[in-house]
């Protein structure tokens, strides 16, 4: 029975579990997309239980999306990240090398 003549007993809604931890499956981008058409054309009621932490996660994952790409695998875009990965990496080590160099010649 719930404290409050308000509240019931189905406010919270059980997260899944797989051996003591949370079992988590990732969002696709195509589930998000779908989950935040509906959100926003008024289909999804966001103050039932949970729904609005998965229209949270929906946004975050098509954010995430359209800020670093999709990640099914596609060789182009791995190839554009370890361009990015190197060349950030190249970057760091020429100003290591310069501000090493200039602290030795500077004594």
């Amino acid at each position: 029975m719930p404290e409050n003549p308000g509240e019931s007993d189905h406010d919270e809604v059980p997260e899944p579990r797989l051996g003591g931890r949370l079992a988590r499956l990732p969002m696709t981008v195509e589930e998000a997309q779908r989950i935040e058409k509906q959100a926003a054309s008024g289909a999804i009621d966001p103050s039932m239980p949970g729904v609005q932490k998965l229209i949270d996660e929906a946004h975050r994952t098509t954010v995430q999306a359209y800020l670093w790409g999709t990640t099914d695998g596609r060789p182009e875009q791995r190839r554009l990240r370890w361009l990015f990965i190197t060349v950030c990496g190249a970057v760091v080590l020429t100003i290591a090398g310069l501000v090493l160099s200039f602290l030795l010649a500077s004594r």
